[in-house]
């Protein structure tokens, strides 16, 4: 059977029928312009407060959906080509396991990892930019910094991450964060080794916020998800602009 890494969020207990009957009880003020209205207004209550966070989980299911076995706490699971290993990140950390989640290993500080076609190197996100490593995180590079835009609010600014492997291994598209102020997320592309990073999304006109990039089979384009367009996909080219798959 195969299977699938999924991420769960794991909500502590909460009843959502005990929530939806607290705001039954909420109070709203009656409007000054009912004759039958109380002189002052009734204020509103506040409402109650939101269900604790919970935590981000990795479960593998079977494509038809049978299973689930969990694996741990993480995020952003990515299988290993020989579909023998999970790269992850939990806690600031990049994690390997087996997919029977045993072996576990801590191989560098980060987050995003994504593996490389040929299943010797992980790309993933830190500190100092994107960063390339062996498959036992041995020869870390960081293969390109984080200053790859000049248009953000330098204080702001929020760096690259969530790096893609086209399908060859010759180059990764990425995410330019933005600047959490005017300037949104958008997908960038460079050389395997961090050289030429170009920006594959409109560069005038309506900026959306875009994420999550991923790439076609046959590596001639990279799919991601836009504000606007919803999922999209553009010419890793990027001689055209970008075509709507769903909104």
């Amino acid at each position: 059977m195969r299977l699938l890494p999924v991420v769960g969020l794991v909500l502590a207990a909460c009843s959502w029928q005990a929530l939806v009957a607290s705001c039954a009880d909420w109070t709203l003020p009656i409007s000054l312009e009912d004759p039958d209205a109380p002189e002052d207004p009734i204020p509103p209550q506040d409402p109650p407060d939101p269900p604790p966070s919970g935590t981000i989980e990795i479960y593998l299911v079977g494509a038809d959906g049978a299973g689930p076995q969990h694996l741990g706490a993480g995020a952003r699971p990515d299988w290993s080509p020989d579909g023998q290993r999970i790269a992850f990140h939990t806690g600031g950390k990049i994690h390997v396991i087996a997919v029977d989640g045993s072996g576990g290993n801590v191989l560098a500080t980060g987050k995003d990892p994504a593996w490389s076609p040929d299943g010797h190197r992980i790309a993933f996100a830190n500190d100092d930019g994107i960063a390339v490593m062996g498959e036992d995180g041995s020869g870390l590079t960081v293969i390109r910094t984080h200053d790859v835009r000049n248009d953000t609010w330098a204080e702001g600014d929020m760096g690259i991450g969530k790096p893609a492997w086209s399908p060859d291994g010759g180059l990764i598209a990425f995410e330019h964060l933005g600047d959490g102020d005017m300037v949104p997320a958008q997908i960038f592309v460079m050389n395997a080794d961090g050289s030429e990073p170009r920006r594959l999304t409109p560069t005038s006109g309506v900026q959306y916020a875009e994420s999550d990039p991923a790439w076609s089979p046959d590596g001639t384009s990279v799919v991601f998800w836009s504000y606007g367009p919803g999922i999209a996909t553009v010419p890793v080219t990027g001689d055209i602009p970008p075509t709507s798959l769903y909104l």
